[in-house]
């Protein structure tokens, strides 16, 4: 945390993980202004952005997004953008049960090799949104929370579920305000 001019100016690491072609890098640009693409292009070990964020108290937030490679050729390279972390960011294929069911093994990996405090933010969210003819139950992913803290016990930190949709932009920027609402910010 560095000060200038009576404004602090504070900076977070996010960092987004899960399956290949859930919509991590589509929901990070959708966030970031870069539009959406329908072609599926493969993130090569990681993608990172930087934004500046102006907080009601006249402080900057400089909030830096990892979004992470699914594909297990990065297996051995993921780990090192673990440390560090200020808030996590599980995406999921809402039409894909088996990138939800993988979240188990996305957040051992992490907490593996995060060194992050237990106190961390976590946001999962379901991408996809638009593909859905009717919106899911948000009842549905109440057991991943309680699996989630079975396995981690020392996790203590904000948990979220959110659905979204980077195609059509359905709640990027309300998860990402969430996001930066539940971090802590000192």
């Amino acid at each position: 945390m560095n000060s200038s001019e009576n404004s602090e100016n504070l900076t977070a690491k996010a960092v987004i993980i899960g399956d290949p072609a859930v919509g991590k890098t589509s929901i990070k640009k959708r966030y970031f202004g870069t539009g959406f693409h329908e072609e599926y292009i493969m993130t090569l070990g990681a993608g990172f952005s930087v934004k500046k964020i102006h907080l009601d108290d006249n402080r900057v937030l400089k909030l830096n997004v990892w979004d992470l490679a699914g594909q297990e050729s990065f297996n051995q390279v993921r780990p090192v953008f673990y440390k560090g972390t200020s808030a996590l960011i599980l995406v999921f294929d809402l039409t894909n049960q088996d990138s939800f069911q993988n979240l188990e093994k996305w957040v051992t990996e992490f907490w593996s090799h995060s060194g992050s405090p237990n106190n961390i933010p976590v946001i999962l969210v379901g991408n996809k949104l638009d593909l859905l003819s009717k919106e899911p139950k948000m009842e549905d992913y109440k057991e991943f929370w309680k699996k989630f803290q079975s396995i981690h016990p020392q996790f203590s930190g904000g948990k979220l579920s959110i659905f979204t949709s980077a195609k059509t932009g359905v709640n990027i920027n309300e998860m990402f305000d969430k996001l930066k609402s539940m971090m802590k910010l000192d």
